[in-house]
């Protein structure tokens, strides 16, 4: 198993913007949660997603949540996984 590193950012911005706790966003409810890759980008109808993830390396995830309305994104590398930051859920039209 992968050993996860909150950076920085994500924490900041998860108190600042969002109000809540680590463990408010990393408890997992399968209905409201869904991990998005490189892999599986083809499922996914929200087009934010969509559009950041077609460029970025296959490393790269986001996790969307959306009982909590917010998409955390991160990477994994050399055995760990860096959880880096967290952004507002937008579901924008498709093209």
């Amino acid at each position: 198993m992968n050993k996860v590193i909150l950076k920085k950012h994500f924490r900041d911005r998860l108190e600042e913007r969002f109000g809540y706790s680590v463990s408010d966003v990393m408890s997992v409810d399968r209905e409201s949660v869904f991990v998005w890759t490189k892999k599986n980008l083809n499922k996914c109808s929200n087009m934010m997603i969509k559009k950041k993830l077609v460029n970025r390396c296959e490393n790269t995830f986001m996790v969307e949540n959306t009982k909590l309305n917010v998409i955390i994104c991160g990477n994994k590398s050399n055995g760990y996984t860096f959880i880096n930051t967290i952004i507002p859920r937008f579901n924008l039209p498709k093209f």
